[in-house]
């Protein structure tokens, strides 16, 4: 009997969404956001890379928050709001997010929501909508968990910016703060399971963004401005200098009542009271001056009160770490992604060292795996490129070079800086890059002010030329213990660029370099045949090496034989070519056309068997075909065994290795599942495991990539994936007898 195969997610990079209240804290550790459509979760003090997504909605979630335990609620409820119209509850058991209601009935986006335990009623929901009106919810069902909205709120022509529930002190009548467009905040008392309007606070210049309440003894306090339970003005807090998104109290290392504020002008501020209890002051500022990192949406303490987590304008997160014998904050690890759609993903192409990533948020990102004593955790490990275009492709050369393309017509390649390649060596644990191999790098790679290039920065520079440079966010070296935080990341991890190619007409749409590095393939948009020819590049020289034309529309994939005797190239016209090394050049050797064709739509993918006995393509129209050669000619042709999936097929990859004497695929599809099948020569396709839109991708996936290098009696065989829902996810696949 066979072994059976195993599937474990070991990796997950994902940023948060780009709008406030997408982030909660609270009693049981968690931390979850919204992220894309769906949700992730993790646990912030035990990061072993270890966060867990599901998916949610069809829409961006635009609010998340767990039902507030000072409320008398359930620690292991979540409530999320997202454009889909709808919002959805959600349950913590053994570790896993589980759904278990849906709230349906808002006309618009759902833009804000938050829950509380009422003794009486139970869990009750407030969801707020650009429809102008608020929505209350409660159980129906306490076995099947079934929802209904017991009331609506019309707010007129407005809308609903910020919530919170509480209790009016000494009592338990709950009541409902909302904070609005019209500059006021709006309480509302339930009475005879109604709520009613109790007050309107004014005093706010400008919408209300957020609100919270903590009870201090026996006053409740709110924030806006603060307001003091009984409607008595208590303070105002001066000292941001742009917008603020949130604000939230806690209580500093579990003892002092403290404040802390999010804003857009790059800082959060923690605030105490003085001497005097009326006056609050500024205790401490976080963030940044200058740079070029962006404000923050919002920023939520740990239940302790002894770290901060914040996410900035990009969704990128910041933590900051109280350290009470000295009583200063030091930057913590954390998370991170991408915040838009990633669009290419590539290993180091010799042992798969490490991970690239490109994605339409104009950065490539770099993955790897950090080895603190015993333990290993994937994390990001380094930023090569920040660039002014959306990313689109990316091909290693070498361990030590890689070319990306974006939307624009040229071809850029990077090579390490010196610094980033010692902190590489010392996180991994290994030595990975030789000293021969990093004292040939420039020290480092700054982006000069307005600019799109990589400049390298030496060791002998002066800083008189650091100024007459006018470089924005000038490098300097640093020596790492742990992962870069997001501003180092940034500033410097970048790789210096060293070459840039020109020859295209239109924006790149794929890249692929051979297996020994020597050439590199490149293709761009067209809507003609003129602009459809792959371009290959001497890595040597970085010169046009040869054209090969073909097709009349975008070639969408490429891909090199492993032996780099093949090119394989697939098109918009639902056609493939195969161009083979004869005497030292590509010729055309085998294809299909109008006649031979048969993909009906699109060819997005292909993909060459590790033996390259044969290769797959993948199209739009949902098929699988395997191409062998011919028995009576060098020609490839289709075997038997076409594979019809539910869903257009948008990437696909095969394994390194034979794995139980059996070939092993992966396909990606366009609604985000991954399927993995295998087959032999002499036997059809077997189903072993679907991924689903929450253990895989809840959106488009758009590449699969395996691990280069497989040892089953060492190392798991090891798979990435990226997708158009922000994400990039690593998966060990393992042999269980």
């Amino acid at each position: 009997m066979k072994p059976m195969l195993s599937i474990k997610n070991s990796y997950v990079s994902s940023s948060c969404n780009k709008c406030p209240h997408t982030l909660d804290w609270i009693n049981n550790g968690y931390v979850c956001y919204g992220t894309n459509n769906g949700l992730a979760y993790y646990q912030p003090f035990e990061l072993t890379g270890d966060l867990k997504t599901v998916a949610a909605h069809n829409g961006t979630v635009n609010c998340v928050r767990w039902v507030k335990t000072g409320c008398k609620g359930e620690p292991d409820t979540l409530v999320a709001a997202s454009s889909d119209k709808t919002a959805s509850v959600w349950k913590l058991t053994d570790n896993t997010l589980t759904n278990v209601g849906r709230l349906i009935g808002h006309t618009s986006p759902v833009n804000i929501c938050v829950g509380a335990f009422d003794p009486a009623i139970g869990l009750i929901i407030a969801t707020g909508s650009a429809d102008s009106t608020i929505k209350i919810w409660t159980k129906t069902d306490e076995m099947n968990d079934n929802y209904e909205c017991i009331e609506t709120i019309s707010l007129g022509n407005g809308f609903a910016l910020s919530m919170d529930y509480f209790f009016l002190p000494e009592t338990e009548c709950l009541c409902l703060a909302c904070g609005c467009d019209d500059f006021k905040i709006h309480l509302y008392y339930q009475s005879d399971n109604k709520f009613k309007l109790l007050s309107s606070l004014v005093g706010h210049e400008d919408w209300v963004r957020s609100i919270d309440s903590t009870q201090d003894g026996k006053k409740w306090r709110y924030i806006a401005s603060i307001w003091k339970s009984g409607l008595f003005f208590e303070s105002v807090l001066l000292g941001h200098e742009n917008w603020i998104y949130s604000t939230k109290w806690f209580y500093l290392n579990e003892s002092k009542l403290s404040i802390v504020s999010a804003s857009m002008d790059k800082t959060l501020v923690i605030w105490q009271q003085g001497e005097s209890d009326e006056l609050w002051v500024e205790k401490s500022r976080l963030g940044d001056v200058g740079g070029n990192t962006l404000g923050f949406y919002d920023c939520k303490p740990a239940p302790d009160g002894s770290a901060l987590l914040a996410y900035s304008f990009h969704g990128a997160f910041h933590m900051w770490l109280y350290d009470e014998g000295l009583g200063t904050w030091k930057t913590g690890l954390t998370v991170g992604g991408h915040f838009e759609e990633v669009q290419d993903i590539a290993w180091e192409p010799k042992f798969g060292a490490f991970l690239l990533s490109v994605s339409s948020d104009q950065t490539t990102r770099l993955h790897a795996k950090w080895k603190k004593a015993d333990k290993t955790s994937w994390y990001e490990m380094g930023r090569p490129q920040v660039h002014g275009y959306d990313m689109k492709c990316i091909a290693p050369v070498n361990s030590l070079t890689f070319a990306s393309g974006a939307d624009e017509k040229v071809i850029r390649a990077f090579r390490p800086a010196k610094n980033f390649l010692r902190n590489f060596n010392k996180l991994t644990g290994t030595a990975f890059f030789t000293e021969d191999d990093i004292k040939e790098q420039p020290e480092g790679a700054s982006i000069p002010a307005l600019g799109l290039s990589n400049k390298s920065v030496y060791e002998t520079e002066k800083a008189e030329k650091v100024e007459t440079q006018n470089l924005e966010n000038y490098f300097s070296p640093i020596h790492l213990e742990e992962p870069p935080t997001e501003e180092n990341l940034v500033q410097n991890t970048l790789w210096p660029e060293i070459v840039k190619l020109y020859g295209h007409g239109y924006e790149i749409f794929a890249l692929a370099a051979r297996n020994d590095g020597g050439i590199l393939a490149s293709s761009c948009k067209a809507a003609k045949a003129e602009h459809a020819s792959v371009i290959l590049w001497n890595t040597s020289n970085w010169e046009i090496f040869q054209k090969l034309s073909y097709h009349n529309l975008t070639v969408t994939d490429i891909s090199f034989s492993h032996d780099g005797q093949h090119i394989l190239l697939v098109s918009r016209d639902r056609t493939w070519s195969l161009f083979s090394n004869i005497e030292g050049k590509y010729e055309l050797t085998s294809f299909t056309d109008k006649k031979t064709a048969i993909h009906s739509r699109i060819i997005w993918c292909c993909a060459w068997s590790h033996d390259d006995a044969f290769f797959i393509t993948g199209s739009r129209d949902k098929k699988a075909i395997v191409w062998s050669k011919s028995e009576n000619s060098d020609k490839f042709i289709a075997c038997d065994i076409t594979l019809q999936l539910s869903d257009s097929i948008t990437a696909i990859d095969l394994a390194p290795k034979l794995v139980n004497d059996e070939y092993v695929a992966l396909f990606g599809l366009d609604n985000g599942e991954m399927l993995l099948y295998t087959f032999t020569k002499v036997s059809s396709w077997t189903l072993k495991f679907s991924l689903s839109r929450s253990f895989g991708h809840q959106n488009t996936v758009k590449r699969i990539r395996f691990k280069p290098t497989y040892d089953k009696d060492k190392d798991p065989l090891t798979v990435a994936s990226c997708s158009v829902d922000h994400s990039v996810k690593i998966y060990e696949i393992m042999s269980v007898q």
